[in-house]
């Protein structure tokens, strides 16, 4: 296998900022986030399902909360595209093995490793559980667990994980797949993490640390909930809008063009927005109409919607489809939202 390497340092004035680590293996892009004093642990990101026709990408927020957290205690943090889009398990792991060897040429044998998945990604992470990858932790997030016809879609479930196992899951159509998941698998390596929040895989960062941190205190032996409640309230934020309600776009995801801005609650307050009020989301001639909504995935296919995440910020994304496209900008671009 041939490897390119990029190295880039991220622009900080801190000396302890981690470096990023950019190639790609058998046309599976990869991005590795390495802290300056490595602690052993290793991450790994397994990324939902996404349409084939959308660009390969690695990318995940390097500067989040999780990230920032778990760099500065010591944490890689790795990620892969999948050498192609759509519902391609077989193919993810093939993958994230060529990842976790990148991680070993950069830092050598991790001590522990875990890996953390959403959606299609979940049902990665459980899989990897019950041994189809060399891991001593998963964490599932509205973890889509079926067991497809056709052996290319998908391994069967085995319902028997061999390492600790925790499925995180809101109030949504997957949530049961994960509930019958730990009624037959039990809790000698299964937990089941409830986030009492409505949507698809909307989990908070401090909820992802949470879990994280769990694995790592199952491992060392100490007791670990295998059912709870998880739910972390969504912090407040000052507003940084301006009168005209023109705010950055702090990341924009390269797969489904959504938009995380620096709106916040009380942005909204100031424009008396309310749930399921249409708001105009405009940068320079391009517009757009979306709903204020607790979650995207409460919306049909095709509608527009903007909605708080978990994190405190808002989204303002297409079901299905690509806002940032459809507008026309990039992630060093503003976006300007106004009431209908």
């Amino acid at each position: 296998m041939k490897a390119l390497f990029i190295l880039l340092a991220i622009a900080s004035i801190s000396s302890a900022a981690p470096l990023v680590h950019e190639g790609e293996v058998e046309g599976a892009r990869y991005l590795i986030l390495s802290p300056e004093k490595p602690n052993g642990k290793v991450l790994l990101l397994a990324h939902g399902y996404r349409p084939v026709d959308a660009p390969l990408s690695a990318q995940f927020k390097i500067d989040g909360t999780m990230e920032t957290t778990l760099s500065n205690e010591g944490w890689v943090i790795a990620s892969t595209s999948y050498r192609r889009n759509g519902w391609i398990i077989d193919d993810a792991f093939a993958d994230l093995k060529a990842l976790q060897e990148q991680v070993a040429k950069l830092h050598g044998k991790a001590s522990r490793t875990y890996i953390l998945g959403n959606s299609m990604g979940g049902q990665i992470a459980v899989l990897a559980a019950e041994g189809k990858l060399n891991v001593d932790g998963a964490i599932g997030i509205g973890s889509a667990l079926q067991d497809y016809p056709k052996d290319e879609m998908s391994p069967l479930l085995k319902y028997s994980p061999k390492v600790p196992l925790i499925l995180l899951i809101n109030q949504e159509a997957n949530r049961p797949m994960s509930e019958t998941y730990f009624k037959k698998a039990g809790n000698e390596f299964a937990a089941l993490w409830k986030v009492e929040r409505k949507g698809h895989c909307n989990t908070s960062d401090r909820e992802k640390l949470a879990a994280i941190h769990g694995l790592d205190d199952w491992l060392d032996g100490k007791d670990v909930a295998r059912e709870t409640d998880a739910t972390e309230p969504i912090p407040e934020h000052p507003s940084t809008a301006r009168i005209s309600m023109t705010g950055s776009i702090t990341h924009l995801s390269e797969s489904w063009g959504n938009l995380t801005t620096s709106f916040v609650s009380d942005d909204l307050e100031t424009l008396n927005a309310k749930l399921k009020d249409t708001l105009i989301v405009s940068a320079g001639d391009a517009t757009e109409a979306v709903t204020l909504i607790q979650h995207y995935s409460l919306l049909p296919q095709g509608k527009g919607a903007a909605y708080l995440s978990p994190d405190g910020f808002l989204v303002l994304q297409i079901n299905g489809g690509n806002l940032a496209k459809k507008l026309g900008v990039t992630s060093s671009d503003e976006v300007t939202i106004s009431k209908k």
